[in-house]
């Protein structure tokens, strides 16, 4: 039998650049300066339109169109507000506070994620229960 021995696999390498800087980050700081700034008017647009539809939603008056306005639009206005000021200037003070908080996000979405499966899952057993119960 002949010596085999398989090359080490090296998790996330393949995400992060040789500064350390986020490969989606690094791409923008690439980009021309007209480029970048038809990218933060289109970022802009769909900021007021994220924002705009969470107003639209919370007029409806009912808690389950709130919940969906404050919980999934709004930030994502926010947040696509932010990326137009990143796009602007990606070197500046914004800029590396938007990076900084972007690897905190990811966190947080993962945790919300886990959670709202969990919810989705215990909402599926119980009305899973329910139908057996009263069958």
């Amino acid at each position: 039998m002949t010596d085999y021995t398989p090359t080490p696999i090296e998790p996330k390498k393949w995400l992060q650049s040789s500064n350390g800087v986020d490969p989606v980050f690094q791409e923008i700081r690439d980009l021309t300066a007209r480029q970048r700034v038809q990218l933060a008017i289109a970022m802009g647009c769909v900021s007021a339109l994220l924002l705009w539809g969470a107003y639209a939603i919370t007029r409806v008056h009912h808690w389950v169109a709130l919940a969906f306005a404050v919980l999934l639009l709004e930030p994502l206005g926010v947040f696509a507000a932010l990326a137009a000021a990143y796009c602007l200037s990606p070197s500046g003070a914004v800029g590396r506070w938007f990076e900084v908080a972007l690897r905190r996000a990811k966190i947080v979405l993962l945790v919300f994620g886990c959670l709202s499966a969990l919810g989705t899952a215990l909402i599926v057993i119980w009305l899973s229960w329910e139908l057996l119960k009263n069958g």
